[in-house]
């Protein structure tokens, strides 16, 4: 697993900093030669430097994608007709979010192969454990796509219940419809509470506490963050 990981990571920086290059501007230039080059070579070298630094930067991916392709931004900065939110989600959101989530936790998985010098594979293979992957990878799906797409689903379904606008930001919330309020305010927390005890669940087994807290911070602030980006998200695009 790690190897295919490792080739889509090279892949994908290569193609960023090739994109960088033919842009023609210095800054992204410079980005190429000090990031993203000598972060794929890292990488397929397995170099312990580039693991962190990947990591790094897949983390960043996965706290940065609601700014980037889910929020009041996307509205006031993109093209006059932005997509329905549940297109958003699917084509603009999800793949960066998922993708960049997956790879980095095989990344963190997979520490011990990543040592220098290194260490010989008949070795390895008699003296080093198993990685410590997530032990449910059904759980942590759930916890990782099924969650977020059903507090933006929750959100879009409140909005076509209350006739596809909103006069205000404060009128979901204070919609007179229960239903709605319960779509709009009640259920999306509900769904990040169900969502970090499913991603702790499936944390691998043994995980040091100070490592589970690490997580639970950054996928609730995570989850927190789609549904304030996808609430702004839906209130600029139905607005009337």
């Amino acid at each position: 697993m790690l190897r295919l990981v490792v080739i889509a990571l090279v892949m994908a920086y290569a193609w960023f900093g090739f994109l960088c290059v033919i842009s023609g501007e210095t800054v992204s230039i410079v980005l190429t030669l000090v990031l993203w080059i000598p972060l794929a070579v890292g990488l397929w070298l397995l170099m312990p430097w580039a693991r962190y630094l990947g990591l790094f930067v897949l983390l960043s991916a996965v706290w940065a994608s609601p700014i980037w392709e889910l929020s009041g931004w996307i509205v006031v900065d993109d093209t006059p007709d932005p997509l329905p939110v549940r297109e958003q989600f699917v084509f603009g959101f999800a793949p960066l979010f998922i993708l960049s989530a997956f790879f980095a936790e095989v990344l963190f998985a997979y520490g011990r192969e990543f040592r220098w010098p290194r260490i010989p594979r008949e070795v390895a293979a008699r003296s080093v454990s198993s990685p410590p992957l997530p032990r449910s990878w059904p759980l942590w799906c759930f916890a990782v796509i099924a969650i977020p797409a059903a507090i933006v689903e929750s959100l879009a379904e409140a909005t076509d219940l209350a006739g596809g606008c909103f006069a205000n930001p404060l009128a979901a919330s204070h919609n007179a419809s229960i239903v709605v309020r319960f779509l709009w305010s009640n259920a999306p927390p509900g769904c990040i509470v169900l969502g970090l005890l499913a991603f702790l669940i499936s944390s691998p087994s043994g995980e040091r506490l100070w490592t589970k807290v690490i997580r639970a911070l950054i996928y609730g602030a995570t989850m927190y963050e789609i549904y304030e980006g996808a609430r702004r998200y839906i209130e600029l695009t139905h607005f009337c």
